[in-house]
């Protein structure tokens, strides 16, 4: 599930002013929150953004750590298009396999035909 429109628009805030040089203590007494929130919900985002945490949280100002979050909203449409991806795979390959399994049951038939004429 998707996170809301509220949520996104604090995490874009943390990240705004942890890019300006705040740290999450900082950003947690602006907010009125604890400074272990602020820590998780950056961190959760650097997860996110495929980026490590120290270069996130300890090393702000750094190209690198500037992650804008409307970016995650870009991840359920590129797994959907790994999906169907998938799917077409999977297609191919039941494919395959039923021509495997046709071609093998031919050959069973052949050699049940063989058999039959030895025996005769």
């Amino acid at each position: 599930m998707g996170k809301d429109e509220r949520t996104l628009q604090m995490e874009r805030e943390y990240v705004e002013l942890h890019n300006q040089g705040l740290m999450p203590k900082e950003i947690a007494q602006k907010f009125n929150l604890s400074r272990r929130t602020v820590y998780n919900s950056l961190q959760k985002i650097a997860d996110e953004a495929g980026v490590s945490r120290q270069s996130l949280l300890e090393i702000p100002h750094k190209e690198h750590a500037k992650y804008d979050v409307e970016k995650k909203n870009d991840v359920p449409v590129k797994i959907e298009e790994l999906n169907k991806k998938i799917d077409k795979v999977i297609a191919g390959l039941n494919e395959l396999l039923d021509e495997v399994n046709f071609t093998i049951m031919e050959m069973e038939e052949l050699e049940r035909s063989e058999k039959e004429n030895v025996d005769e």
